[in-house]
């Protein structure tokens, strides 16, 4: 007889959204969670408003974080991992090691605590990386402190509601990002992370909005404007006086005493330039899960030529190769917030699809 409860590996905004959609068509859902909190990367990140929305998606997590910790139907297991799966579709075998008795703090802390969960369909939402910086030596990231990531910028904005140069907490002038670090390159990822442009414009609005007199300068190959809305949005940004798109790879980033200098051409000048900024923000990459490759192994899952989960077809794209496994987010190709909710819904749908013609 086929089972009727689902696992779902993952609580970021995916694993979320898949598992309160299972849970409000009557499904009993485990939630397997390696890190202490859910939430996901998504947990961390600012509200991007300025004067108004700019459709950064961020509010939905904390509600949605509540009513999943609040649902009967849910039982979240954080501190764990799956070590083993037996089975097939409609009639899976999970074994979890770690916390299995849910948020209960005594239990975290316990090793080889291992439960046994048995399921008939499995979501995958195990998130997404980001490119490792120091791979890109020529940016200086980790040699010089005014030089950071746009996550660790979102993570300051987060924590402290402002700004400063880190070096000295001096009040910030000139901002430059770099996109594509990491991604469309063929030494590293040759994809588009998708996310990346739109991020890096949506945080600059986020300063100027609070630092009016600071001017951001953002170099990129190609901007990109996934998603509704995006296309008139960059239009619009494109005729303010505080930001600067030039369209360049910068080749190298160094400091001389409290600035920083980055090196670059001017394509439309065919000249070698250089400018100072108080602080060089680098857009790193999506990348796959470190765990991408063991958790392939463990259920037998295909990986694409990029490390991502492989779906049926671009238009199935939460299906797998197992009858039972479904994908949400991006472990299966790079997502911003919108998408990830979309696609992990359409994973719960796929999954109570599967229970229904199985029964």
């Amino acid at each position: 007889m086929t089972n009727s409860n689902t696992l779902v590996i993952g609580c970021g905004i995916a694993g979320i959204t898949s598992a309160l959609e299972l849970a409000k068509m009557g499904y009993k859902v485990y939630m397997v969670e390696k890190n202490t909190n859910i939430g996901g990367k998504v947990a961390s990140f600012c509200c991007k408003a300025s004067s108004q929305c700019n459709k950064c998606s961020v509010c939905l997590i904390t509600d949605r974080m509540v009513e999943v910790r609040d649902h009967t139907n849910i039982q979240i297991m954080t501190d764990s991992e799956v070590i083993a799966i037996e089975g097939k579709g409609g009639d899976f075998t999970v074994k979890v090691n770690g916390n299995v008795n849910g948020n209960d703090p005594e239990e975290s802390s316990k090793k080889d605590n291992i439960k046994s969960l048995s399921v008939g369909t499995i979501i995958v939402a195990i998130g997404i990386d980001v490119f490792e910086p120091r791979l890109a030596p020529q940016y200086g990231y980790g040699k010089y402190k005014n030089v950071m990531t746009a996550l660790e910028l979102e993570k300051f904005i987060y924590k402290h509601d402002s700004i400063n140069r880190p070096s000295d907490g001096a009040q910030l002038k000139r901002i430059a990002f770099i996109q594509c670090v990491g991604s469309r390159n063929i030494h590293f990822n040759k994809y588009c992370s998708k996310v990346c442009c739109m991020y890096a414009t949506k945080l600059s609005e986020w300063i100027h909005d609070r630092i009016p007199d600071a001017d951001v300068t953002i170099f990129y190959m190609d901007f990109q404007t996934f998603g509704k809305g995006f296309m008139e949005l960059y239009d619009r940004y494109t005729n303010e006086d505080w930001i600067t798109f030039i369209r360049s790879k910068p080749a190298e980033v160094y400091q001389i005493e409290d600035d920083l200098y980055v090196r670059y051409e001017d394509t439309i000048k065919g000249e070698i330039v250089e400018d100072t900024f108080d602080i060089v923000v680098l857009s790193t990459g999506i990348t796959p899960k470190k765990d991408h490759k063991s958790i392939a192994r463990l259920f037998g899952l295909e990986l694409d030529v990029d490390g991502f989960f492989s779906c049926q077809s671009s238009l199935e794209t939460a299906r797998t190769n197992i009858n039972g496994v479904f994908l949400a987010g991006g472990c299966q190709s790079p997502k911003d917030i919108s998408e990830t909710i979309s696609q992990a819904s359409l994973a719960a749908a796929d999954a109570a699809l599967f229970l229904e013609r199985a029964k």
